[in-house]
């Protein structure tokens, strides 16, 4: 039981680095330029995309 609930915590504190490394991946992209994001192939329409997916891996 008590290794249930250390896994459970476990888990959330992963959950919340992996949110944590996302916003940071798209706070860094949203202040690119237009020209910038295009050299790294994005779009401003992909980065909410890019960053869960940098963080959380592609489902």
């Amino acid at each position: 039981m008590a290794s249930s609930v250390f896994a459970g915590i476990a888990s959330f504190f992963t959950a919340i680095g992996h949110a944590r490394h996302a916003q940071f991946t798209y706070e860094r992209l949203a202040r690119m330029s237009d020209a910038e994001l295009a050299n790294q192939g994005l779009t401003r329409n992909d980065l909410p995309r890019y960053a869960f997916e940098s963080a959380f891996g592609s489902h």
